[in-house]
Protein backbone atom coordinates (compact mmCIF):
# COMPACT_ATOMS: atom_id res chain seq x y z
CA UNK A 1 0.00 0.00 0.00
CA UNK A 2 1.56 3.60 -1.17
CA UNK A 3 2.52 5.44 1.40
CA UNK A 4 0.49 8.77 1.91
CA UNK A 5 1.76 11.98 4.02
CA UNK A 6 -0.35 15.47 4.16
CA UNK A 7 -0.63 18.70 5.55
CA UNK A 8 -3.06 20.95 5.69
CA UNK A 9 -2.47 24.66 5.90
CA UNK A 10 -6.47 25.84 7.13
CA UNK A 11 -6.35 29.32 6.86
CA UNK A 12 -2.62 30.61 7.33
CA UNK A 13 -1.84 34.11 5.54
CA UNK A 14 1.07 32.58 3.47
CA UNK A 15 1.79 35.07 0.55
CA UNK A 16 2.54 33.63 -3.07
CA UNK A 17 6.90 33.41 -2.75
CA UNK A 18 6.40 31.66 0.69
CA UNK A 19 4.03 29.26 -0.51
CA UNK A 20 6.23 28.08 -3.71
CA UNK A 21 9.13 27.74 -1.83
CA UNK A 22 7.59 25.61 0.66
CA UNK A 23 7.46 23.06 -2.18
CA UNK A 24 10.69 23.66 -3.76
CA UNK A 25 12.58 22.91 -0.52
CA UNK A 26 10.04 20.32 0.46
CA UNK A 27 10.53 18.52 -2.86
CA UNK A 28 14.24 18.98 -2.67
CA UNK A 29 14.55 16.94 1.27
CA UNK A 30 11.69 14.35 -0.21
CA UNK A 31 14.31 13.89 -2.95
CA UNK A 32 14.14 9.88 -3.99
CA UNK A 33 11.58 9.25 -1.79
CA UNK A 34 9.20 10.75 -4.06
CA UNK A 35 10.83 8.47 -6.83
CA UNK A 36 10.01 5.71 -4.38
CA UNK A 37 6.27 5.90 -4.31
CA UNK A 38 5.41 8.00 -1.27
CA UNK A 39 2.69 10.27 -2.09
CA UNK A 40 2.91 13.48 -0.44
CA UNK A 41 0.00 16.33 -0.05
CA UNK A 42 0.06 20.11 0.91
CA UNK A 43 -3.54 21.39 1.50
CA UNK A 44 -3.33 25.20 1.42
CA UNK A 45 -5.63 27.92 0.99
CA UNK A 46 -7.37 27.89 -2.52
CA UNK A 47 -6.11 31.14 -3.67
CA UNK A 48 -2.32 30.25 -3.24
CA UNK A 49 -3.48 26.98 -5.64
CA UNK A 50 -2.18 28.67 -9.40
CA UNK A 51 0.96 29.58 -7.85
CA UNK A 52 1.87 26.63 -6.17
CA UNK A 53 0.82 24.75 -9.05
CA UNK A 54 3.30 25.93 -11.09
CA UNK A 55 6.29 24.58 -8.80
CA UNK A 56 4.07 21.32 -8.22
CA UNK A 57 3.46 20.13 -11.44
CA UNK A 58 7.28 19.89 -11.73
CA UNK A 59 7.20 17.09 -9.13
CA UNK A 60 5.17 14.57 -7.68
CA UNK A 61 3.22 16.45 -4.93
CA UNK A 62 -0.54 16.67 -4.61
CA UNK A 63 -2.01 20.45 -4.39
CA UNK A 64 -5.14 19.73 -2.67
CA UNK A 65 -8.26 21.79 -1.56
CA UNK A 66 -9.76 22.13 2.36
CA UNK A 67 -13.14 22.87 1.01
CA UNK A 68 -15.67 22.99 -1.80
CA UNK A 69 -19.39 23.05 -3.31
CA UNK A 70 -20.77 19.85 -4.40
CA UNK A 71 -22.85 21.07 -7.29
CA UNK A 72 -21.23 21.51 -10.46
CA UNK A 73 -21.97 25.22 -10.41
CA UNK A 74 -24.53 27.65 -10.19
CA UNK A 75 -25.54 30.42 -7.62
CA UNK A 76 -23.96 29.47 -4.20
CA UNK A 77 -22.23 33.04 -3.39
CA UNK A 78 -18.87 32.52 -1.85
CA UNK A 79 -18.52 28.48 -2.92
CA UNK A 80 -16.06 27.18 -5.13
CA UNK A 81 -16.75 24.11 -7.45
CA UNK A 82 -14.32 20.98 -8.25
CA UNK A 83 -14.10 22.47 -11.90
CA UNK A 84 -12.61 25.40 -10.58
CA UNK A 85 -10.30 24.04 -8.18
CA UNK A 86 -9.37 21.76 -10.96
CA UNK A 87 -7.89 24.32 -12.99
CA UNK A 88 -5.74 26.27 -10.56
CA UNK A 89 -4.19 23.17 -9.70
CA UNK A 90 -5.90 21.25 -7.34
CA UNK A 91 -5.75 16.66 -7.77
CA UNK A 92 -6.95 15.76 -4.28
CA UNK A 93 -10.14 17.36 -2.12
CA UNK A 94 -10.54 16.98 1.55
CA UNK A 95 -13.98 16.44 3.22
CA UNK A 96 -15.37 15.91 6.63
CA UNK A 97 -12.63 18.39 8.59
CA UNK A 98 -13.58 18.23 12.44
CA UNK A 99 -13.40 22.24 11.74
CA UNK A 100 -15.78 21.71 9.09
CA UNK A 101 -17.98 19.79 10.68
CA UNK A 102 -18.07 22.12 14.20
CA UNK A 103 -18.13 25.17 13.00
CA UNK A 104 -19.83 25.31 9.88
CA UNK A 105 -22.36 22.49 10.54
CA UNK A 106 -21.55 20.26 7.83
CA UNK A 107 -23.63 17.22 8.47
CA UNK A 108 -22.92 13.51 6.91
CA UNK A 109 -25.73 14.16 4.11
CA UNK A 110 -23.38 17.02 2.54
CA UNK A 111 -20.28 15.20 3.34
CA UNK A 112 -21.32 11.93 1.15
CA UNK A 113 -22.57 14.72 -1.17
CA UNK A 114 -18.59 16.25 -1.31
CA UNK A 115 -17.44 13.02 -1.25
CA UNK A 116 -19.70 11.41 -4.36
CA UNK A 117 -18.86 14.83 -6.38
CA UNK A 118 -14.83 14.71 -5.83
CA UNK A 119 -14.72 10.98 -6.76
CA UNK A 120 -17.26 11.55 -9.79
CA UNK A 121 -14.85 14.58 -11.24
CA UNK A 122 -12.10 12.29 -10.95
CA UNK A 123 -10.11 13.34 -7.45
CA UNK A 124 -8.37 11.35 -5.07
CA UNK A 125 -10.24 12.17 -2.04
CA UNK A 126 -9.62 12.30 1.86
CA UNK A 127 -12.43 11.40 4.20
CA UNK A 128 -12.02 12.79 7.55
CA UNK A 129 -13.72 10.84 10.32
CA UNK A 130 -13.12 10.99 14.02
CA UNK A 131 -14.49 11.10 17.60
CA UNK A 132 -15.52 14.37 19.33
CA UNK A 133 -14.92 12.96 23.14
CA UNK A 134 -11.52 12.09 24.69
CA UNK A 135 -13.38 9.24 27.04
CA UNK A 136 -15.83 7.92 23.96
CA UNK A 137 -15.71 4.26 25.34
CA UNK A 138 -14.59 1.76 22.96
CA UNK A 139 -17.78 0.21 21.91
CA UNK A 140 -19.21 3.69 21.32
CA UNK A 141 -16.10 4.32 19.30
CA UNK A 142 -16.86 1.36 17.22
CA UNK A 143 -20.38 2.35 16.16
CA UNK A 144 -19.50 6.84 15.71
CA UNK A 145 -16.27 5.53 13.55
CA UNK A 146 -18.74 3.20 11.55
CA UNK A 147 -21.31 5.63 11.28
CA UNK A 148 -19.34 8.11 9.76
CA UNK A 149 -17.92 5.68 7.21
CA UNK A 150 -21.77 4.65 6.33
CA UNK A 151 -22.98 7.76 5.78
CA UNK A 152 -20.29 9.08 4.45
CA UNK A 153 -19.45 6.09 1.78
CA UNK A 154 -22.86 5.56 0.19
CA UNK A 155 -22.84 5.83 -3.06
CA UNK A 156 -19.78 5.63 -3.55
CA UNK A 157 -18.09 3.33 -6.55
CA UNK A 158 -15.96 0.48 -5.61
CA UNK A 159 -14.15 1.49 -8.48
CA UNK A 160 -13.25 4.76 -7.24
CA UNK A 161 -11.84 3.44 -3.72
CA UNK A 162 -8.06 3.27 -5.00
CA UNK A 163 -8.38 6.92 -4.71
CA UNK A 164 -9.51 7.37 -0.96
CA UNK A 165 -7.79 8.26 1.96
CA UNK A 166 -9.74 8.08 5.10
CA UNK A 167 -8.36 10.30 7.61
CA UNK A 168 -8.61 9.17 11.23
CA UNK A 169 -8.58 12.58 13.26
CA UNK A 170 -9.75 12.80 16.86
CA UNK A 171 -11.82 16.02 17.75
CA UNK A 172 -10.52 15.96 20.57
CA UNK A 173 -6.25 15.98 19.37
CA UNK A 174 -6.38 18.35 16.67
CA UNK A 175 -5.83 21.78 16.89
CA UNK A 176 -3.02 24.16 18.63
CA UNK A 177 -4.65 24.66 21.47
CA UNK A 178 -4.37 20.52 22.19
CA UNK A 179 -0.97 19.42 23.14
CA UNK A 180 -1.24 15.64 22.52
CA UNK A 181 -1.90 13.26 20.31
CA UNK A 182 -4.25 10.15 20.71
CA UNK A 183 -2.48 7.55 22.69
CA UNK A 184 -1.14 4.59 20.88
CA UNK A 185 -3.53 2.31 22.22
CA UNK A 186 -6.86 4.57 20.91
CA UNK A 187 -5.21 4.79 17.23
CA UNK A 188 -5.09 1.06 17.10
CA UNK A 189 -8.93 0.51 18.85
CA UNK A 190 -9.77 3.23 16.18
CA UNK A 191 -7.73 1.72 13.21
CA UNK A 192 -9.35 -1.88 14.08
CA UNK A 193 -12.72 -0.32 14.03
CA UNK A 194 -12.43 1.55 10.80
CA UNK A 195 -10.43 -1.07 8.91
CA UNK A 196 -13.59 -3.61 10.19
CA UNK A 197 -15.77 -1.20 8.87
CA UNK A 198 -14.78 -0.72 5.81
CA UNK A 199 -15.25 -4.91 5.45
CA UNK A 200 -18.23 -4.47 6.01
CA UNK A 201 -19.75 -1.31 3.86
CA UNK A 202 -17.27 -1.63 0.93
CA UNK A 203 -15.85 -5.20 0.94
CA UNK A 204 -12.54 -3.74 0.88
CA UNK A 205 -11.02 -3.72 4.95
CA UNK A 206 -7.33 -3.34 2.97
CA UNK A 207 -7.35 -1.03 -0.29
CA UNK A 208 -8.67 1.78 1.03
CA UNK A 209 -5.60 3.90 2.34
CA UNK A 210 -5.97 5.57 5.81
CA UNK A 211 -4.03 7.92 7.59
CA UNK A 212 -3.90 9.04 11.22
CA UNK A 213 -3.79 13.04 11.79
CA UNK A 214 -3.55 14.82 15.37
CA UNK A 215 -0.80 16.67 16.38
CA UNK A 216 1.75 14.39 14.90
CA UNK A 217 5.55 15.73 15.21
CA UNK A 218 9.14 14.27 15.46
CA UNK A 219 8.43 12.28 18.90
CA UNK A 220 5.63 10.59 17.97
CA UNK A 221 5.36 9.83 14.24
CA UNK A 222 7.57 6.94 14.04
CA UNK A 223 5.47 5.25 16.82
CA UNK A 224 1.94 6.29 15.33
CA UNK A 225 3.05 5.43 12.10
CA UNK A 226 3.97 1.65 13.03
CA UNK A 227 0.59 0.84 14.20
CA UNK A 228 -0.49 -1.96 11.67
CA UNK A 229 -3.50 -0.77 9.50
CA UNK A 230 -1.79 2.33 8.94
CA UNK A 231 -0.84 3.82 5.59
CA UNK A 232 0.59 7.79 6.72
CA UNK A 233 0.04 10.76 8.81
CA UNK A 234 -1.81 13.90 8.24
CA UNK A 235 0.81 16.36 9.75
CA UNK A 236 -0.05 19.94 11.06
CA UNK A 237 2.15 22.46 13.11
CA UNK A 238 4.71 20.27 12.58
CA UNK A 239 4.60 20.56 8.54
CA UNK A 240 4.77 24.20 8.76
CA UNK A 241 8.35 24.19 8.24
CA UNK A 242 9.34 22.37 4.94
CA UNK A 243 11.94 20.56 6.72
CA UNK A 244 10.42 20.02 9.55
CA UNK A 245 7.65 17.99 7.32
CA UNK A 246 10.57 16.16 5.69
CA UNK A 247 11.79 14.96 8.73
CA UNK A 248 8.38 13.70 10.14
CA UNK A 249 8.18 12.21 7.05
CA UNK A 250 11.66 10.49 7.09
CA UNK A 251 11.18 8.80 10.62
CA UNK A 252 7.78 7.91 10.18
CA UNK A 253 8.94 5.56 7.01
CA UNK A 254 11.91 4.51 9.17
CA UNK A 255 9.52 3.03 11.74
CA UNK A 256 6.35 1.79 9.22
CA UNK A 257 5.76 -1.81 8.73
CA UNK A 258 6.73 -3.32 5.16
Amino acid sequence: MQAVFGTNWKMRNVDQRTAQQYLITLADGLGGLLDDGVQVCVLPPATLLPAMSEVARKTSIRLGAQNFHWEEEGEYTGELSTALLKDAGATILMVGHAERRVLFNENDEVINRKLLRALEEGFHAILCIGEADRLTPEAHLQEELSAQLVSGLRGVNKADLNRLIVAYEPHWAIGRRVDAAAPVTRVKQSVEAIRGALKTIVGAENSVRLIYGGNVNLSNCREIASVNGIDGLFVGGAAADPAGFVSVIGRALDGAPD
